[in-house]
């Protein structure tokens, strides 16, 4: 008789490896013990990543892997937005685009201008936009454009 391949995993593994995977479901359903195929295995994730009790540890986890790397490394997203501009400049100066580029996508990403399937937000007005720009960016924006900003004292 053929064996049956081992389809249930312990959740806690799943929720730890999807964390620790960059949160990559069929890596961390597999890690977790999946034995199926990988077909199974990317149903299989599915279901656990759509499940709101498994939702609720994921977010868990990752407030706490937040605030161990913040801790440990003083990491935070100010600090790497900065750190990535850094790099981006760097790379500029050495004629490394593609490096800039990666470095700012990067940097756009952890500063949340990226929606959670990696399509880039796009502002709905002129002033959310221009609101979203560092002090030190909107100097350089020519003055036409610049008296269109709306500041949040501005907004009641």
């Amino acid at each position: 008789m053929k064996e049956k391949a081992k389809t249930s995993v312990d959740k806690n593994l799943f929720v730890e490896e999807y964390c620790a995977n960059g949160k990559n479901g069929v890596q961390a359903i597999i890690a977790a013990g999946f034995a199926g195929s990988y077909a199974s295995a990317r149903v299989a994730a599915h279901r656990l990543i759509t499940n709101d009790n498994i939702i609720h540890k994921i977010e868990s986890r990752m407030a706490e892997i937040r605030g161990e790397m913040q801790t440990e490394y003083s990491l935070t997203r100010k600090r790497q937005c900065e750190k990535l501009q850094k790099i981006a400049n760097e790379a500029v100066k050495n004629n490394q685009f593609s490096a800039a580029v990666k470095a700012l996508s990067d940097q756009s990403r952890i500063c949340g201008l990226y929606e959670v399937d990696n399509t880039q937000k796009k502002p709905s007005t002129l002033a959310e936009l221009l609101l979203s720009i560092s002090e030190k960016e909107k100097a350089k924006i020519p003055k036409p454009i610049e008296s269109h900003i709306v500041s949040e004292q501005d907004n009641p």
